[in-house]
């Protein structure tokens, strides 16, 4: 196998420096998934977000769970709120809210964790709607081309399994 050694990286105008510590790691397994059914409205009662979760078995125990998921977001009704929380294996990594009145935005968030093992476990969004009367729209626009038309916006998913190379 083939090596190279690098002291330094440096950026010019319009680029960015890695830190060598991201580069620092080895992909293991790779899960990408599109959606693409129409949009959802979730109700009041937590539920898992279409496109947004997975049963996934990690190839290993010693390794770590890179998650990201890009998603739309708009609103249904009213100053649209959501609250979501992001589990894996049934362990909630963490919980967050979304709102705005008449939000229409594309929304990215990684999630980075150990893995539980190597048995099958759902990693994903559970989300929930504030009331009836804040609806939130996922997956989804409002305001398209400056009507109120529901239109189709395609959702990312992906699972990035990796041993961090010390």
């Amino acid at each position: 196998m083939s090596t190279i050694r690098v002291d330094n990286i440096q950026g010019v105008t319009s680029e960015f420096t890695i830190p060598l510590s991201e580069l620092r790691q080895r992909t293991i397994k790779d899960y990408r998934s599109t959606y693409n059914a129409g949009s959802w409205n979730p109700s009041t009662a937590y539920d898992w977000a279409p496109g947004m979760f997975f049963d996934y078995t990690p190839a290993s125990a010693s390794s770590r769970i890179r998650t990201t998921i890009c998603f739309s977001y708009s609103h249904a009704s009213g100053h649209a709120i959501c609250h979501c929380i992001f589990y894996a294996n049934g362990t909630e990594i963490g919980r967050h809210s979304i709102a705005g009145q008449s939000p229409e935005h594309r929304h990215t968030y990684v999630w980075d964790f150990a893995s539980w093992g190597t048995s099958a476990g759902r990693i994903g969004y559970q989300m929930r709607a504030y009331s009836g009367s804040n609806q939130p729209r996922i997956h989804g626009t409002h305001h398209w081309d400056g009507g109120g038309s529901n239109q189709n916006a395609m959702a990312e998913f992906r699972i990035e399994e990796y041993f961090a190379i010390p």
